[in-house]
């Protein structure tokens, strides 16, 4: 348990999509012939800059970086036109994507929200992404939780996922995500916020933590383990969390770290997304940073208690 939680505490402050080698802020450039002219993708698999036609003629693309010896284009800019040495790429809040060459613009991408761009990234799926502020997943579950060659971990499938732009922090929209990681905001008619991944980022962590899925067909006599959340939460409140990790010695060797890890999940937990802690708060007090506080019951009422 300790080696995949030790992985889960790479995952981002807050949801959003996979990084670069590090996240490209407004203001970041990229100068044609230069050491810096390129960003790659968490995979290095793309690449996003300017490629060296001859001495001094460069085209800004995207293009697959792994294929040595050859430039297999995904996407050009500028119509695929030239930029002489020294053009400068830049990100920038108000245009976006803006390609000069001294004084002269010669191509920009726009902005095609109303909002300013925060900051940028670059996938793997070789798009490059314009983001003005906070993304809601709306499907943390294990299955889109991958790790990378170094054991990063990255979120992953944004199919459902929702931008919030720079001003908003709710959105309204059908429900969406995974049966057993759903929050519950979502059956309620009001907007729902970035508190929906946090909710279902609980749900995951007691799943690393209990070592089994949060919905399982249970025999009739063990009925009141069917919920893992329900379960996980009685278990805490009659001081028996050692029945949710029976088989992992690692784990009992460590109680007040279960402990701790159990409470912050109670935490993610709660039925109000107010009381809900931030995703960087969460990990704070995953990593003992900050005081885990004795959280509330996370439901209007606890359907499930514990059989003597």
């Amino acid at each position: 348990m300790a080696i995949l939680f030790l992985l889960l505490l790479q995952l981002p402050l807050s949801v959003v999509v996979a990084q670069t080698n590090g996240k490209i802020n407004v203001g970041t450039s990229l100068t044609a012939g230069s050491n810096n002219y390129l960003w790659l993708s968490p995979s290095k698999d793309f690449a996003f800059g300017f490629h060296q036609l001859d001495d001094d003629a460069f085209v800004l693309a995207i293009w697959y970086y792994k294929l040595s010896g050859q430039f297999t284009t995904v996407w050009y800019a500028n119509g695929g036109n030239p930029a002489p040495r020294n053009s400068k790429l830049e990100l920038t809040s108000d245009s976006a994507l803006v390609l000069t060459s001294g004084a002269q613009t010669l191509w920009s991408s726009g902005n095609t929200s109303s909002a300013k761009v925060a900051y940028a990234v670059m996938n793997d799926t070789g798009n490059f992404i314009l983001l003005d502020t906070s993304i809601i997943h709306c499907d943390i579950k294990p299955q889109n939780i991958l790790l990378d060659e170094y054991y990063n971990a990255r979120i992953s499938d944004f199919g459902l996922a929702k931008l919030l732009l720079i001003n908003q922090s709710h959105t309204k929209t059908n429900i969406r995500g995974t049966k057993g990681y759903v929050a519950p905001d979502w059956f309620r008619s009001a907007p729902v916020s970035v508190k929906v991944d946090v909710y279902s980022f609980g749900v995951v962590l007691l799943e690393i933590i209990c070592c089994r899925r949060n919905v399982l067909d249970m025999e009739a006599d063990e009925e009141h383990k069917i919920i893992l959340t329900d379960y996980a939460f009685d278990c805490y409140l009659e001081g028996k969390l050692d029945a949710l990790i029976e088989n992992d010695m690692e784990a009992m060797d460590d109680m007040k770290m279960v402990e701790r890890f159990v409470m912050v999940a109670i935490w993610c937990l709660q039925e109000d997304p107010n009381i809900r802690p931030t995703m960087k708060k969460v990990l704070l007090m995953l990593e003992g940073v900050l005081q885990v506080s004795t959280p509330p019951a996370p439901f209007s009422f606890t359907s499930v208690k514990i059989e003597h």
